[in-house]
């Protein structure tokens, strides 16, 4: 019985010690590296966001947790625009990404004083022309880049380029002058 209990003893103080260090932190003999909370939001509710191009768990606004670095963020969501960055994280930050509508918004625009009021529906009379489409509307949504523009109206016809960028909203105004100019003389004078 004694060799038993000295056995057990002698078990019970070898087995404690174990234990005990294997419960132990090892946090003293390793670096901490501290992250960084990096909170992501949009203008648009639940877009996704990708970290380096892979999908993260949950939508905006979302938070991450990051080590100090450089990241490709990017954010998307049905109907927009992807929004891209690449931020480098070394504190705690926000970040809003604004997505955009792939279209740009343009109104023709007839200042009141051009329009002959003499007719019930002076705009009615005018065509207007992208990209060589007639629009009888007075705003259209266009893809955003290089567009010819016309306006067209009896004898009378406005050409022009422009350039649109997404979810921007642009007026077509069509100005028109009276300018008088001083002929010579009749007679050579």
């Amino acid at each position: 019985m004694n060799r038993t209990r000295i056995l057990l003893v002698a078990l019970i103080l070898l087995v404690v010690p174990v234990l005990a260090f294997g419960q132990s932190s090892t946090t003293g003999n390793q670096r901490v590296i501290p992250t960084y909370q990096v909170t992501i939001t949009s203008n648009v509710r639940n877009a996704e966001v990708y970290l380096n191009g892979e999908l993260q768990r949950g939508t905006t606004p979302a938070t991450l947790n990051l080590r100090r670095g450089t990241y490709e963020i990017r954010v998307e969501s049905r109907g927009y625009l992807p929004w891209v960055e690449t931020v480098s994280v070394t504190s705690n930050t926000t970040i809003r990404a604004e997505l955009l509508p792939p279209f740009a918004t343009v109104v023709l625009e007839i200042p009141r004083e051009f329009q002959n009021d003499d007719i019930r529906n002076p705009l009615g009379l005018i065509d207007f022309y992208i990209d060589g489409q007639l629009r009888r509307e007075a705003q259209i949504q266009v893809r955003s880049g290089r567009h010819e523009v016309a306006i067209v109206s009896g004898g009378l016809k406005f050409e022009g380029q422009v350039v649109l960028e997404a979810g921007m909203t642009y007026t077509l105004e069509l100005i028109l002058r009276l300018n008088l100019l001083q002929n010579t003389q009749a007679g050579g004078r």
